[in-house]
């Protein structure tokens, strides 16, 4: 197996604050180990993992227009050409079932519905009707005094 020699880089551990000048800061050293490094050329796994890089570069980009005003370069998703954060993720609903959960979603109370507005229409036709009726009986009896009680002028 060819592995690659890497470097890693850990802190010592703290000192406390008498033992150290002030202003100066812990330095850092290394030791090698040995494992597969993403960077190294001949690692275990180098070919895979540049295939998949190959992959991830040649992506369509999603493009949309960030707050910065630059293209997005997050990779759009399969069969679509938008990142999942710009909206490619959802379509939205296809089947009946699903639009019609989706026109039931915000619901709060009715008052705006079709059915509602289409009762309000009719009320205020039947108060109009009855209005008009009301005006042609007090314009009829207007000259006979057949309200009048008589006690009452």
């Amino acid at each position: 197996m060819n592995h690659c020699l890497g470097v890693v880089l850990v802190a010592p551990r703290r000192q406390a604050t008498q033992d150290r000048p002030r202003g100066e800061t812990t330095k850092l050293r290394s030791y090698p180990y040995r494992g597969g490094d993403m960077k190294c050329p001949d690692g275990p796994h180098a070919s895979i993992t540049d295939a998949r890089l190959a992959n991830l570069r040649a992506a369509p980009r999603c493009g949309a227009k960030t707050r910065q005003g630059l293209a997005c370069r997050a990779a759009a998703l399969r069969g679509k050409r938008r990142c999942r954060l710009h909206g490619g993720r959802s379509t939205g609903p296809i089947t009946p079932h699903g639009v019609e959960r989706c026109r039931f979603a915000a619901w709060k109370h009715g008052d705006y519905s079709a059915e509602a507005r289409l009762a309000r229409a009719e009320v205020r036709g039947l108060v109009r009707v009855s209005m008009e009726l009301i005006s042609q009986i007090d314009h009829l009896n207007s000259g006979s005094d057949c309200y009048s009680s008589p006690g009452h002028s």
